[in-house]
């Protein structure tokens, strides 16, 4: 299971690993027992956290809030308390990290990598040209 990274930049973080381990799941190269092992569980990682996010979701106005942990229920964020901000080369958290573009985003990520890793699409698919 992928745990969040918190907000800010760091919400972006558990979606790039999903894609990563989506790429392993659907693309790494090898017929052997070990690779398919890798496969197998680089698939099963982006699966769980797919299934962990989705169930810990909040709703707001009827759409999905995600939480910037996905081992954790989400919490709607309202106006209070700090926004994200930049700082020293970085974008740091909103009091609730919900709030952050990159939580969201980072959970879209997750969500485009399992179905990857479900339909087993191939990020690089190789034609020929007759």
């Amino acid at each position: 299971m992928i745990v969040g990274a918190g907000g800010g930049d760091g919400g972006l973080f558990g979606g790039v690993l999903a894609r990563y381990l989506a790429l392993v799941a659907t693309d790494l190269p090898g017929d052997d027992a070990r690779t398919a092992s890798i496969r197998d569980r680089a698939g099963r990682i982006v699966t769980a956290s797919a299934d962990a996010a989705w169930a810990g979701r909040a709703e707001h106005d009827g759409l999905p809030v995600f939480s910037a942990d996905w081992t954790r229920p989400a919490v709607v964020p309202d106006d209070g308390g700090d926004a994200a901000h930049f700082s020293g080369g970085a974008v740091r958290s909103s009091a609730v990290p919900e709030r952050d573009l990159s939580v969201q985003i980072g959970a879209t990520m997750l969500a485009e990598a399992a179905v990857a890793v479900t339909i087993g699409s191939p990020e690089h698919i190789v034609s020929s040209i007759d």
